[in-house]
């Protein structure tokens, strides 16, 4: 069926997404050294691999009747509110700091002290700071700054990509079928 065939690519662009949000905040909280993980970085990844496991659910829901209709919806709908509510969380926290080099010193402050970015902090110290003779330093925190805002990006793209679902799963359901 041709409805079979688009909720399939649906559900194929939702694993894809969900693949590199996971990917990429289990990355950025391995990256991050000293002190407690920031709460976002572990509930990106919550939310990342739990959109994983909702679109394998979504591939099974076309094969799979009794999964269709009301369950998808609220499926969807629930994680869809989970991604949206990461990608908001991500963009407050990361307090509208651009990923470039320069001389730009209160977006560079931004950066060093942003803890989503800067791998954690002893004291006024951040642990990518720490390294201050490193040459690579400025592309580290730009790569963990691009990192963090591709994931934003991807998050709020998994719940537009849902709300594509919600409305094909609408339409099927008020045909009858």
């Amino acid at each position: 069926m041709p409805g079979d065939i688009t909720k399939l690519a649906v559900r194929g662009f939702q694993i894809i997404f969900a693949a590199v949000v996971t990917g990429l905040s289990i990355d950025l909280a391995k990256g991050h050294h000293w002190g407690g993980l920031p709460v976002t970085l572990g509930y990106v990844s919550f939310v990342g691999c739990i959109s994983l496991l909702a679109g394998f659910a979504g591939v099974a829901a076309v094969f799979v009747s009794s999964l269709q209709g009301h369950i998808e919806m609220l499926m969807d709908g629930f994680i869809m509110l989970l991604n949206l509510a990461g990608g908001v969380l991500v963009a407050v926290k990361l307090k509208g700091v651009e990923c470039k080099d320069g001389d730009d010193q209160p977006n560079g402050l931004n950066i060093l002290t942003n803890d989503l970015i800067n791998g954690g902090k002893h004291g006024d110290d951040c642990y990518w700071c720490s390294f201050d003779h490193d040459p690579k330093l400025p592309s580290k925190l730009i790569s963990r700054c691009k990192m963090n805002q591709a994931d934003d990006a991807f998050m709020f793209l998994t719940v537009v990509v849902l709300l594509v679902s919600l409305t094909l799963t609408f339409l099927r359901m008020k045909k009858g079928y």
